[in-house]
């Protein structure tokens, strides 16, 4: 349909330049949504993960506050040998967190020996799931109710002897953890179902 000229060929040609310089902002402006987007849904992802994350570490701590409870109660009926405590030591160690920052922890210590059918054994471990840390040394010191030389009841676990406490049927660690078990739940949970 055109003629020799070729000038409506050129005048197609140039709407169409025309068309595709007016579209060019919309493509833009689309493209841009869709970065945005994408990146709001991988935001969206690593909040779901975070929070799956946090909530698992609050079903392990249920589980093992549970575990500890039930031997904390299971502990009270455990049978006894005298032992002798022979260390009441308090130990630091040190943390170094991402900032740099150094933080120092005290934990008090008693180390007990015992014999059992002719066997020696030694233990550490004062109540089922409870060991406390202090910001100070003194601090720490004061919660050291035994000391080095001193004759203790051990009571032990008759199917696992070298499992012991000198504090039984406590479940105070217990508690402690399934405290942090439900907290860690919880927020977990939370995120999840925010970033979903």
């Amino acid at each position: 349909m055109c003629g020799e000229s070729g000038f409506p060929d050129a005048r197609m040609a140039a709407s169409r330049l025309r068309i595709q310089h007016s579209d060019a902002p919309c493509v833009r402006a689309h493209r841009a949504r869709s970065s945005d987007y994408g990146i709001n849904r991988r935001g969206e992802e690593m909040g779901i993960i975070f929070g799956l994350v946090f909530a698992g570490i609050g079903v392990f701590a249920l589980v093992r506050g549970v575990v500890h409870f039930r031997m904390g109660k299971a502990s009270a009926s455990w049978p006894y040998v005298e032992g002798q405590v022979i260390a009441a030591t308090v130990d630091m160690s040190v943390s170094t967190d991402s900032d740099g920052m150094t933080t120092r922890r005290y934990t008090p210590r008693v180390v007990y020996s015992y014999t059992i059918s002719g066997q020696q054994f030694s233990g550490d471990q004062i109540n089922i799931g409870s060991t406390w840390h202090y910001p100070s040394q003194a601090r720490a010191e004061s919660k050291l109710a035994y000391q080095t030389g001193q004759r203790v009841n051990v009571y032990y676990n008759p199917e696992n002897p070298s499992q012991t406490v000198l504090e039984p049927g406590s479940t105070r660690g217990a508690w402690g953890t399934l405290l942090i078990g439900i907290v860690f739940f919880i927020a977990g949970g939370i995120i999840a179902l925010i970033n979903v």
